[in-house]
């Protein structure tokens, strides 16, 4: 048949079909307005950095994000880290076309994560692709407006060969089939429409992949020999001041997992000045000899998640002169350590007087002196769990730490005494390997765990102008007196611009409660904490530190994931 055959056929086909199409379209939303969890929802994760559309990201339900995107025509789907619970609130990442629903991959399982897909075969947007060439590409004269009868316009892109989307001019109404659609390439607003058939082959749809780079990071100089004057950091983290309540900063920063600079900078200077109070360079390092002269036993509690800790890791005041003098230290001193070896007041108190001998201001740091008001309480505490993950952080110029996210699911505080650090945050939960060096072609130099400059100076630069579910990469520059939080989850490393040293506790917050939920449901604790109670633990969180949401979230999370073990039995856990 010629060409204008074929469209002669398919125009009548298009009429014979809308009436039926309007009958189902009808049925199918009534069906969604009573049952909108049948039509979409599924288990499993939409990846970042393919056609993302960023524009509707934020904090809704479920079932509000599924009636924004059925009404948005440009949108084809969201994902959220969590399970499907209708009525909270959780924060929705949109697409314009969803290439799959990622159940398993090679970083795991995404069994704590829910997507969605339209009940719709298309999405509609305002302007003309770019990529479109009409000098070669043959236009089709349509007796419909694309904008007014999508549906049939898709079916009608269906019919035919390799067709992946639509061209409609506004004035002229002449339309041309898209073979191939390329996101990056954009669309040219007011003159047009462009419809992209969400039923086309992924190979017809394409972007720029924002997590494709080149993870290759070269040999860097040695930790004495870095310089980075003159480099501009971004500040790109937000901060608050250290009056804000309890209430308001688990509200507004934990509970929407959002990383925040308290700033202790005027009542620090005020309390050091109160209590005589400041700690150096050397007093840190006293401190930690002290650490190793103890008769204490040093052993560390296991980590469910992390084969490693910085538990694991223990020197000679011998080497740590060497690793100083070598400009190469970075250590993590054990809070629990100097708390178990001392009564750290009754040592330096003068008998039979309230006064102190000197040296007794290290105290200050070890009955968490400095821990900040507006921090919730850890979790962990409160169910007998050993949460072990408290230090004091000695680290010279130059050193820092490889992209990470901490263990047992918690989140961290860090305050900084002295010196300066440079942080780089990706804001979401995501494998950090994904975006480190990749051990097979980079540097020697990269392995080591305190040299981060290769990540920064290979890695960070392709990717801090990108987005991930429409998010940049968080930088900023702490200085001392600030207090970073960072929410479970997030990948981060650190340079250190100078010689500096921090106090840094690891918590369980509340937005962690569906992790370890998940993780009790899944028994990956009790081998490495064999004697922590975990029925006595989830009932104590539950019934009595825990608010009317995150009761839901846990008993949600826990059927769930009960369901997806029974469903994949036989899936190899990572």
């Amino acid at each position: 048949l010629s060409k204008t055959t074929k469209l002669i056929l398919l125009d009548s086909l298009l009429q014979e079909m809308t009436q039926m199409i309007s009958f189902h379209v009808s049925c199918l939303v009534l069906l969604c307005a009573h049952h909108i969890s049948l039509c979409g929802f599924s288990t499993g994760r939409i990846r970042e950095g393919l056609y993302e559309y960023d524009d509707i990201n934020g904090w809704m339900t479920p079932l509000e994000g599924a009636a924004l995107c059925e009404s948005d025509l440009k949108c084809a789907g969201f994902t959220y880290n969590g399970v499907y619970v209708e009525d909270e609130k959780f924060e929705l990442y949109f697409f314009s076309f969803v290439l799959r629903i990622i159940l398993h991959d090679k970083a795991g399982m995404n069994w704590l994560w829910t997507s969605y897909k339209v009940n719709r075969a298309y999405v509609l947007i305002p302007g003309v692709y770019l990529g479109l060439d009409t000098f070669t590409d043959s236009p089709v004269n349509l007796s419909i407006d694309i904008t007014q009868e999508p549906d049939l316009a898709e079916m009608y892109c269906r019919q035919l060969d390799n067709c992946a989307g639509i061209v409609q001019y506004k004035e002229s109404g002449m339309a041309y089939i898209l073979d191939i659609v390329k996101f990056n390439l954009g669309f040219e607003d007011s003159i047009g429409t462009t419809l992209i058939s969400l039923h086309a082959d992924e190979n017809q749809l394409m972007d720029n992949d924002a997590r494709e780079f080149d993870r290759c990071c070269e040999e860097g100089p040695y930790y004495t020999n870095i310089n980075i004057a003159g480099k501009n950091i971004p500040d790109m983290i937000e901060r608050v001041e250290c009056d804000i309540s309890k209430e308001d900063f688990l509200r507004n920063f934990v509970r929407k997992r959002k990383p925040v600079l308290l700033q202790l900078r005027r009542s620090l200077i005020d309390r050091m000045r109160e209590n005589n109070f400041e700690i150096t360079y050397p007093e840190a390092e006293e401190l930690y000899k002290e650490t190793y002269t103890s008769t204490e036993k040093l052993n560390s509690s296991e980590s469910f998640t992390h084969d490693f800790t910085p538990n694991h890791v223990s020197h000679t005041y011998q080497e740590l002169l060497e690793y100083r003098q070598e400009g190469s230290i970075r250590v993590f001193l054990k809070l629990s350590y100097l708390r178990s070896q001392l009564d750290c007041y009754q040592r330096f108190r003068i008998p039979r007087s309230h006064r102190m001998k000197n040296g007794y201001k290290k105290c200050l740091v070890l009955d968490g002196f400095w821990k900040p008001g507006p921090m919730p309480d850890d979790l962990y505490a409160i169910t007998k769990y050993d949460n072990d993950l408290a230090w004091i952080i000695m680290s010279a110029m130059s050193t820092g730490s490889q992209l990470h996210v901490d263990p047992d699911h918690t989140g961290a505080w860090n305050l900084l005494l002295t010196g300066r650090k440079w942080w780089a945050v990706i804001p979401f939960e995501t494998e950090p390997t994904e975006y480190s060096c990749d051990e097979n072609c980079s540097g020697k130099s990269w392995q080591y765990a305190s040299n981060a400059f290769p990540w920064f100076k290979n890695i960070l630069p392709q990717i801090e102008k990108r987005r991930f579910y429409g998010k940049k990469i968080v930088q900023f520059v702490q200085v001392p007196g600030d207090v970073l939080y960072l929410p479970n989850g997030m990948p981060h490393t650190i340079f250190n611009i100078d010689d500096n040293v921090a106090l840094t506790e690891n918590y369980l917050f509340p937005d962690g409660l569906p992790k370890l939920v998940s993780s009790i449901a899944m028994d990956d604790i009790s081998q490495f904490r064999p004697g922590w109670n975990q029925v006595a633990a989830y009932r104590t969180l539950y019934n009595r530190y825990t608010d009317s949401s995150d009761r839901k979230l846990m008993r949600k999370t826990y059927q769930h994931i009960s369901r997806m073990l029974s469903n994949f039995e036989n899936v190899c856990m990572p």
